[in-house]
């Protein structure tokens, strides 16, 4: 079975973060939110390293039409 993350396409070169996918190392860490009754599982982590990383990930959502959520670490 095809999941949308099977199907994104991206250019992983712009970013100076991690681009990470379902099934990759450390998914199922980054993934985790503080409040443990949500369980999401996105199709697509970017562990954005500056502020480029975040510009170029909200363009990436937009023209992907793929939704965007922001987690912060402080």
């Amino acid at each position: 079975m095809t999941t949308v993350a099977d199907e994104i396409q991206i250019d992983e070169a712009p970013f100076r973060g991690d681009v990470v996918r379902p099934g990759d190392p450390g998914y199922d860490v980054h993934r985790k939110i503080w409040n443990g009754s949500f369980d999401k599982h996105p199709a697509l982590i970017i562990r954005c390293a500056g502020v480029s990383d975040v510009i170029a990930a909200v363009k990436f959502g937009r023209e992907s039409g793929l939704p965007v959520a922001v987690r912060s670490g402080g």
